[in-house]
């Protein structure tokens, strides 16, 4: 086995080649060649010269001299105007309506909201703020054709456009109904906004028998932004029939508070959850294991026993610190269903860690999760698959709720050995979930060929005692662990071997006399 050291650095061994050549042998004839200008050699179009004094006389070169310094700074100036080209904020829609109804699920109250956002993009691949955090997407549309690539963000949604032009997105989104303020029976939720210049309610259906409506804008330009004045709308106005006009007009409003005063007050209601989820899938040769992190919270009420789906055979863990201790309890046989139950009472918020791990060989997909919070209405969450370079990892059967997340272009493959990246990363939870008891994809991988990539140099000095040849030797591996390094030279040759980093170099030795060969062995551990 390489050593430790081997593994995760970039080896470079330099060999130097000393070879005396007898001084009595007769020089070999020059041949009568006449150097060429610098302006007759085929120099493509574009080509930057690089010079370590520009000041040499080079005559007509039609192309751009630099120095070595020169070149730096202008490589610098291009990369600093490439990252202030990008953009450093999401661009606001003009236009965001949207419509809303309060609707009963088995215990829980929702609001179900059908959103649609206007803009024009002057150019090719633009981010656009939509708001509404943490919503779940039931459906989406842009220019009502394909579907858009959707990125959820602390800022809310937010939403990636390939194509210049004027575009139309619409979203259906899903909230809670929450229990608001400190009098008994007032509801409604918070939505968080784009601020478009025009915001419109087209209409909101409340429950029968609400007469009044009362809306709190939060207005835009301010951080945080600040609550304007309540304005009380009859109930009757935003549930009239669509027509050319909207029911409520905000402007350029950051979000808006949505309550009003049930005709009775309400009774205990069952706790809502939530699940928020960090899932981290390590790939290696052997086995693929999995660390899911998942943040379990109430929106509403307290908690006491809280339910788990996840892989069979999984270890379910709660770190420490705790609102509570907690019973862990596994309910199955295939230790798939758990039971984490508070000894001390109701709990608003739990953290737990599941560990699952799979030794299936190559070419037996493994599969990731489940990790399912029973009885939530959201569960959101983020998935990454890390593996070293020398395995490519393949994907497949992913669940309906999961979609492609953008690894950032500079997160480029290393290239020493066994070096392990990103390689993957997925979104979960933004739509709903047609199988939430069903793994989240299945993940397998399959080895990739690695190389050593090879640079010689020779110099040749001429004493006193003769010529003398040096040559250099850069051998760096990729993908893959260098063992031995075998060097052959001419027979006629004498040399003497030295190779680099010495801490990393075990022996050296000849390989075969007959043909003059030379192995360089690495040390092991």
């Amino acid at each position: 086995m390489a050593s430790v050291m081997r593994r995760f650095m970039t080896l470079v061994l330099v060999v130097g080649l000393c070879a005396a050549l007898a001084a009595s042998e007769p020089a070999p004839e020059l041949l009568p060649v006449r150097p060429r200008p610098l302006e007759d050699l085929p120099v493509p179009p574009g080509t930057i010269i690089v010079l370590r004094d520009p000041r040499d006389a080079l005559g007509s070169v039609q192309g751009v001299v630099l120095s070595a310094d020169e070149y730096r700074k202008l490589q610098e100036t291009i990369e600093r105007l490439r990252k202030q080209a990008l953009p450093t904020r999401p661009r606001v829609p003009s236009l965001c309506r949207f419509s809303g109804k309060v609707e009963t699920r088995g215990t829980q109250e929702i609001v179900t909201l059908q959103v649609s956002f206007e803009f024009h993009a002057s150019e090719s691949r633009s981010t656009w703020l939509l708001g509404f955090r943490r919503a779940l997407i039931g459906r989406a549309s842009l220019n009502d054709e394909g579907i858009p690539d959707l990125v959820d963000t602390p800022e809310g949604l937010t939403a990636v456009i390939e194509s210049a032009g004027r575009h139309v997105l619409r979203l259906d989104l899903e909230l809670p109904l929450q229990t608001r303020g400190t009098r008994a029976g007032e509801r409604g939720l918070a939505l968080n906004l784009p601020g478009a210049p025009i915001t419109l309610i087209d209409r909101f259906d409340v429950p029968a028998g609400v007469t009044s409506v009362r809306l709190r804008p939060m207005l835009s330009g301010t951080n945080p932004p600040s609550p304007a004045q309540t304005t009380t709308v009859d109930a009757r106005e935003l549930q009239r029939e669509p027509s050319r006009f909207p029911a409520v007009a905000l402007g350029a409003v950051d979000g808006v508070e949505i309550t009003w005063d049930s005709p009775a007050a309400a009774g205990p209601t069952e706790p809502l959850l939530a699940a928020d989820g960090e899932i981290v899938v390590q790939v290696a040769e052997s086995f693929v294991e999995v660390v899911a992190s998942l943040q379990c919270r109430t929106l509403r009420g307290r908690q006491r026993e809280w339910l788990l789906l996840t892989p069979p055979g999984a270890e379910v863990t709660v770190p420490q610190p705790t609102e509570a201790p907690v019973t862990i309890t596994p309910t199955n046989a295939d230790r798939s269903q758990w039971r984490l139950q508070a000894r001390d009472g109701e709990i608003e918020s739990l953290k737990v860690e599941i560990r699952s791990r799979s030794t299936d060989a190559m070419g037996k997909p493994s599969p990731v999760g489940p990790f399912h919070l029973v009885g939530a209405f959201r569960q959101q969450g983020t998935v990454r698959i890390i593996g070293p370079n020398h395995l490519r990892v393949v994907t497949g059967r992913p669940r309906s709720d999961l979609g492609p997340r953008e690894i950032p272009a500079d997160t480029a493959a290393p290239t020493r050995a066994m070096a392990e990246f990103v390689q993957a990363s997925f979104n979960y939870g933004m739509t709903a979930a047609t199988a939430p008891h069903e793994p989240l994809l299945y993940v397998d991988r399959e080895p990739i060929r690695g190389e050593v990539r090879v640079q010689v140099s020779h110099h040749l000095n001429l004493s006193e005692a003769g010529w003398r040849l040096t040559t250099d030797i850069r051998a760096v591996p990729i993908r893959m662990e260098l063992e031995t390094l075998e060097v052959e030279v001419p027979a006629v040759l004498h040399p003497t071997i030295e190779a680099s980093p010495r801490e990393l170099v075990e022996k050296i030795e000849r390989a075969d006399a007959a043909s003059n060969r030379w192995r360089i062995r690495l040390a092991h551990p």
